[in-house]
């Protein structure tokens, strides 16, 4: 059994007007979002054994203030720039390339790859739709992360 879980960034500032959406920060709900998703994750246990990140800033402040809320050490953030804008496709292929070895694999990107993923490997079929800093757990009956 695997565990794969789908967080979204916490709410961030808009775009600048030149249109930069990569540098957006996390704005202070979006932070607090972040830590309480964290904390939630932790209490749901197991903890990540992997955090695979879009590189993107607002998206790398969720996943190390998740992480440091769930108690999974920063040495185990691994930015994958296949994540950021992302699609759902490519979210299935940087799992399945980058989470080999461990159970439980927490992945912080953006919408709508990732309410598209959850929803696609859903075990009862639910539509799944993130809020800013949402997170959808699955509890996979696969031996690896090829994922279906």
């Amino acid at each position: 059994m695997l565990r794969l879980i789908l967080l979204r960034h916490g709410a961030a500032e808009p775009a600048a007007i030149d249109g930069n959406d990569f540098d957006r920060p996390l704005t202070r709900a979006g932070r607090d979002e972040a830590t309480a998703a964290g904390r939630r994750i932790a209490a749901a246990g197991p903890a990540p054994q992997l955090v695979l990140t879009s590189p993107a800033v607002r998206a790398l402040a969720t996943a190390e203030l998740a992480a440091g809320a769930a108690a999974v050490d920063a040495a185990r953030i691994r930015q994958d720039a296949a994540l950021y804008p992302g699609a759902a496709a490519t979210l299935k292929t940087a799992i399945e390339r980058g989470a080999g070895g461990v159970q439980c694999l927490l992945v912080v990107g953006h919408n709508p790859a990732l309410s598209d993923l959850a929803s696609r490997l859903d075990p009862a079929g639910a539509r799944v739709a993130l809020a800013t800093g949402g997170f959808h757990c699955l509890d996979l009956a696969l031996e690896d992360w090829r994922l279906p």
